[in-house]
């Protein structure tokens, strides 16, 4: 029987060894198992990430997208009230300029009164009338650059005839 028992120790061993071997097989699947279902919740949760991104990443485009439309709306609206103020400003030049231009051709009208012998001859009574009228409406901001030069070629009739008449 002594011969019996290390065969039925061996027969044990390998009956243990090959249990062993079916816990290691079956814990290998196990973690193996484990793994995939970990690498598989990994992709899944890096694959919803990318689209939360790739959704947020749209919704940002967009955003930039309005925002930079707003912006050149609102550059028209800026642009358009600059060149509104600007167009403004020249007009208000203009008119002040032709309103000093009417000043300088009345005073200088007026100052050939004073010098011109009296009584005035029928032509510059006439153009000191035209003269009165055009200053009116300068005055009252509606001169035009028609004026100044009527007022020109007035001062320069006057200036001639005041040339005419005197004495040499």
């Amino acid at each position: 029987m002594r011969d019996v028992e290390p065969v039925d120790a061996l027969l044990r061993v390998f009956t243990n060894l090959d249990s062993l071997q079916k816990q290691l097989i079956t814990e290998r699947e196990r973690l193996q198992q484990d793994a995939e279902d970990k690498v598989f919740d990994i992709v899944t949760s890096v694959n919803e990430t990318e689209d939360k991104l790739s959704r947020l990443l749209d919704r940002i485009s967009e955003a930039i997208a309005q925002l930079s439309k707003d912006a050149e709306g609102w550059l028209s609206c800026i642009e358009a009230d600059l060149n509104k103020e600007d167009s403004m400003y020249y007009q208000a030049m203009s008119k002040l300029e032709t309103q000093l231009c009417l000043q300088a051709e009345v005073l200088r009208i007026v100052q050939m009164k004073v010098i011109f012998p009296k009584p005035l001859p029928p032509e510059i009574s006439v153009a000191w009338s035209q003269m009165e009228d055009i200053l009116v409406r300068s005055q009252s901001g509606n001169g035009s650059e028609l004026d100044v030069l009527f007022l020109q070629n007035t001062s320069a009739k006057i200036l001639k005839l005041a040339l005419e008449s005197v004495d040499v």
